[in-house]
């Protein structure tokens, strides 16, 4: 069988359903889009500023070289010892410049200048086969590899400034403003940014630790994926994880002059925690007009479906036969036309069901009157009046049990009308039917106790019944009977006494649950034949 359900619920979810579904998928669709928005814009603000601060420091280290070209550049007019004291103070005024060497055109060193120890001039150390000369001979600038040093980051910058026979100019570096510029660089609350070298070596960090204890952070996949340059555009902010494998937002810029890299990462978490407070206020407004939307389809259809359940209450009353219902329905249309339909008809019923209930009353009267007589007439002798034997037997069985019960005596009288043939023949049976009712008369009025039961046990014989009846109390009603009838003289010109008589038997017992009330029809039968033995007209008790 199809599921029923009720028309309010099932409006409810149909008008709910589409607007608050509706409205779901906007909103859902909506969050979607602005999350989505705002992560890519976080994403480009980390992007940015780790672009920025590569670029900074770039620009930093391209103005460090610079200084030093203007430095070393001979000027003419200048003595050397002029040329060395200029030098001395660009040192002075550059932080990050710990030493500088002034070589000659053939590698020889005729100037080396540093912040630490006493100038060294014409050394004339051989310097023409290192590394950072025959590369800058070649025409290129030099950048040496990083390296430690007395628990410090040093670099190497080698450079030909002016014409070839002015000779180079090598600078040793301290990065350590690496690391101060990383530190200046402000990502979140608890972000940071580092730098790593082309293989991936750490070369600053706010932890100088790590920096110190020579880490590689080439196994990571966002720095491998810098290195080898597979990240691009949008690709190059991602989610990973950091050294310490915890979630972050990291993006990267590049160094381009020297093949660095500079990295600023977040805790995912704190990254993207204004995102999940907008989706969680949007999420929030979305779920309050969903409730507002649903409460008012609720309201809507309450306000529909009314006047149905009205008219819904009220054909169940009227099917129920309560007729004197009337449907009020007031929304001026349809339902309201119906629910006049369905009073009017109310109205029609209940005047069809009055006349009705009048006839029923009648025939039920009538009925109760022939139910009446027909039970009389089942339980009553036509020609008597008295109890027929049906009745008999029904009255027996009831005080049997009843007497047995409460061990209490039952007494039983069977009478016999003396030479009743022979009064048929004599007088005719019109007369034998008149004299059966004298001998009723006499029994009834004889036989009368609340209790006693006086019936036709069949053709001349009656019977009596007498609840809590000892013997000698129903030998004593019995002849009572016996002389009422002798008293009455009704003439029996064929009986010895010339008059109607009867002989009577009388038994009375203490009934048991397991007998049978037979046992008393039987002594009483008994004694009326002895009755009858010992000359009629009398009342023997039973034994």
């Amino acid at each position: 069988m199809p599921i029923r359900s009720t028309l309010f619920r099932k409006y409810t979810l149909i008008f709910g359903g589409l607007t608050g579904g509706s409205l779901l998928l906007s909103g859902l669709l909506g969050i979607s889009f602005a999350y989505q928005e705002s992560q890519l814009s976080v994403i480009k603000l980390q992007r940015e500023k780790a672009e920025a601060a590569a670029t900074r420091l770039g620009e930093y280290l391209f103005g460090i070289e610079q200084r030093i070209a203007v430095a070393a550049m001979p000027k003419r007019g200048v003595s050397a010892l002029e040329q060395r004291s200029a030098d001395i103070q660009i040192l002075r005024r550059t932080a990050a410049i710990h030493e500088i060497l002034l070589l000659d055109n053939q590698g020889k060193e005729y100037l080396r200048t540093s912040r630490r120890t006493a100038d060294i001039v014409g050394s004339k150390r051989d310097l023409s086969t290192t590394e950072f000369f025959r590369q800058v001979k070649s025409g290129r600038s030099y950048r040496s590899p990083i390296y430690f040093r007395d628990g410090s980051l040093y670099m190497t910058i080698a450079m030909a400034v002016g014409p070839e026979e002015a000779g180079i100019t090598v600078a040793e570096v301290d990065l350590e403003f690496l690391l101060d510029g990383i530190t200046r660089v402000k990502v979140g609350d608890s972000g940071h940014a580092y730098a790593v070298d082309s293989e991936g070596r750490l070369i600053a960090h706010p932890d100088i630790g790590l920096v110190l204890r020579n880490t590689s952070m080439a196994a990571l996949p966002q720095v491998q994926a810098a290195i080898k340059g597979q990240a691009q555009g949008g690709e190059a902010s991602a989610q990973a994880r950091n050294h310490d494998g915890e979630p972050v937002l990291t993006a990267f810029g590049t160094i381009p002059q020297l093949g660095w890299f500079v990295f600023v990462e977040e805790p995912l978490a704190e990254a993207y925690r204004p995102l999940y407070a907008q989706a969680i206020r949007s999420g929030s407004l979305v779920l309050i007009g969903m409730l507002l939307t649903v409460f008012a389809c609720v309201a809507l259809v309450r306000r529909v479906v009314k006047p149905i359940h009205a008219l819904q209450d009220g054909a169940t009353l009227i099917g129920r036969g309560v007729l004197d219902h009337r449907i009020t329905v007031r929304t001026g249309d349809e339902l309201e036309d119906l629910a006049n339909g369905f009073n009017r008809m109310a109205e029609q019923l209940q005047k069809s069901y009055a006349m009705l209930e009048g006839k029923v009353s009648e025939r039920t009267l009538e009925l109760e009157e022939a139910n009446n007589k027909l039970a009389a007439l089942s339980t009553t002798d036509a020609l008597t009046g008295l109890a027929n034997r049906r009745r008999f037997d029904e009255v027996l069985a009831s005080e049997w049990s009843r007497a047995a019960r409460i061990g209490q005596p039952l007494a039983l009288g069977l009478l016999d009308v003396d030479w009743f043939k022979a009064y048929n023949d004599r007088y005719g049976h019109q007369a034998g039917d008149e004299c059966l009712r004298q001998v009723a008369s006499v029994l009834s009025s004889k036989i009368c106790r609340t209790g006693d039961l006086v019936a036709r046990y069949g053709g001349e014989e009656f019977v009596f019944i007498a609840p809590a009846t000892d013997a000698e109390q129903a030998l004593s009603m019995a002849r009572k009977v016996c002389q009422a009838l002798q008293d009455l003289e009704l003439p029996h010109a064929m009986s010895g006494f010339g008059c109607v008589t009867a002989s009577v038997g009388v038994a009375s017992i203490v009934p048991e649950v397991k007998g049978a009330p037979d046992i008393l029809v039987a002594a009483a039968d008994m004694a009326m034949y002895r009755a009858k033995e010992q000359g009629r007209n009398q009342a023997v008790l039973g034994g």
